[in-house]
Parts: C-alpha cells; structure tokens; sequence
C-alpha cells in the first residue's frame, strides 16, 4: 500500500514540538475585537497547544 501524501494546508498550520504536543495559531484575534473581553483577548495571544 502507497503512502499517504501530507495534507499541505494541515501541514501549515500545525507544527510539533520537541516532546510531540501540536502546536497551533489561535483563532478568533481577527476582527470583532470590540464585542470580546480584555481577558479572552489576553488568552488569545500565545500558540496553542494539543
């Protein structure tokens, strides 16, 4: 059986780390930023991790 090929949309969003957690980019920090909270916004900043 052949292998698969790499979803490349996945592949650009999505990146390991060294122990093997994904690390993702959040999301809702685009527009609509006025009807969000100070805190959820805080929240938002740094990558995520799964």
């Amino acid at each position: 059986m052949m292998k698969l090929k790499t979803k490349k949309a996945a592949a650009k969003r999505f990146s390991f780390t060294a122990t093997g957690k994904v690390k993702f980019k959040r999301t809702n920090k685009r527009h609509n930023l006025g009807n969000k909270s100070a805190k959820r916004k805080l929240n938002l900043r740094g990558p995520g991790y799964a």
